[in-house]
């Protein structure tokens, strides 16, 4: 999930970002419109860096290296934070209760109180906040899941509905895959980027988030990808070629090209050579 944040255009976006808030919201709710945009913040970075450990977590192969019965607390942790973002993309991206904070409820704010006697033109300023948004693809990209997500939310999350108590596992056949969560995840972050007129604060912790400098001898791996070594490492298979070479022999060609890219990234992690 570490990815560039999207690039909105930058005449108009650079120009918003240079002025003073003021100058583009009614000054009388200024201190309205901060207080909702970091209680966005919030939520999104509460977002963003579960999606970062489910990143990591999905893309693992667990059923390489994790018997069934040693493999149970990632999959719980992977569908607790599933459930926790998807909780969190419904409360900002896709409730449409009129109490509610959500993004755009936010937007529809902003565009509301750009500012009328300021010192730049009105209809410029409004125009310049609404190019902004129509740039981003926030409704295309949330428009095209928001019912999978109310669904899931309605049904299975928040309540359990009836109708839809069939036997199966909502965990394993969820209409919205990591890959989806993680497009909306993005969108989120863009359409955040409109909303801050220009500004891109970092969502990711300072440990996760490459582009925060750290001091002298903290950076190193992050947790997460040194619980995923220990795992590894208390694994048995990545230890065949050496203790098990004629079972290895065996075991080798069955695996695909990515499993033992997989193999052989842990094995030098574990200063062992490649198999």
């Amino acid at each position: 999930m570490a990815k560039p944040l999207y690039r909105l255009p930058r005449l108009k976006l650079m120009r918003l970002t240079d002025l003073p808030k003021d100058e583009i919201l009614d000054p009388s709710w200024v201190a309205d419109y901060q207080t909702k945009y970091d209680a966005l913040w919030q939520q999104v970075t509460f977002l963003v860096n579960r999606m970062y450990i489910n990143g990591k977590v999905s893309e693992f192969p667990i059923d390489l290296f994790c018997p069934p019965h040693r493999s149970t607390f990632l999959r719980e942790v992977f569908f607790t934070f599933y459930q926790a973002a998807l909780m969190c993309i419904w409360r900002i991206a896709v409730d449409t209760g009129r109490d509610f904070l959500t993004i755009r409820g936010l937007k529809n704010q902003i565009a509301a109180n750009i500012r009328k006697d300021g010192p730049h033109d009105h209809s410029e300023l409004k125009e310049a906040f609404l190019d902004l948004v129509r740039a981003s693809d926030f409704e295309q990209v949330v428009g095209a899941a928001e019912e999978s997500v109310r669904d899931l939310r309605h049904s299975y999350l928040a309540h359990l509905r009836t109708a839809r108590v069939d036997g199966t596992d909502p965990r394993t056949s969820a209409p919205l895959p990591v890959a989806r969560l993680e497009k909306l995840t993005e969108a989120i972050t863009r359409q955040m980027t409109v909303l801050g007129f220009g500004l891109e604060r970092p969502y990711l912790l300072p440990e996760y988030n490459d582009r925060i400098r750290q001091p002298v001898g903290r950076r190193g791996e992050p947790d997460i990808d040194r619980l995923l070594t220990h795992v590894v490492a208390d694994s048995e298979i990545i230890y065949w070629p050496e203790k098990s070479p004629q079972g290895w022999k065996f075991r080798r060609p069955g695996l695909s090209e990515e499993e033992l890219s997989w193999f052989n990234h842990y094995r030098e992690k574990l200063g062992l050579p490649r198999a």
